[in-house]
């Protein structure tokens, strides 16, 4: 991938994270219920997480220390399945709670 598609790419995830960014603000206030305000308050953590992570990577590519090699897969991944099971669970412990409010 050539810098100029690195570029569009990028320009692709910014709007995305845009997008998710201002559902999560939307529907971060208590009259969407407490499930959103959950939802809401995750994606913004991962938003966060992903700025920095952007962050870093550009560090990494401006001095020159930024590899594709194998060895960095591991770690990415790693990433990602923890802050998905962060995720999940506090999905899971909303849907708890309100569902024991709805009965």
């Amino acid at each position: 991938m050539g810098l100029t598609q690195g570029r569009a790419a990028a320009g692709a995830c910014s709007e995305n994270a845009a997008l998710v960014e201002r559902w999560a603000e939307t529907r971060a206030a208590a009259a969407w219920g407490r499930v959103c305000h959950a939802v809401a308050g995750e994606l913004r953590g991962l938003l966060a997480d992903w700025r920095l992570m952007l962050a870093q990577l550009e560090h990494q590519l401006l001095t020159g220390r930024l590899t594709l090699q194998a060895r960095g897969l591991p770690r990415c991944s790693g990433l990602l399945k923890r802050d998905s099971s962060r995720t999940e669970a506090a999905l899971a412990s909303s849907l708890r709670v309100g569902l024991r409010q709805a009965t």
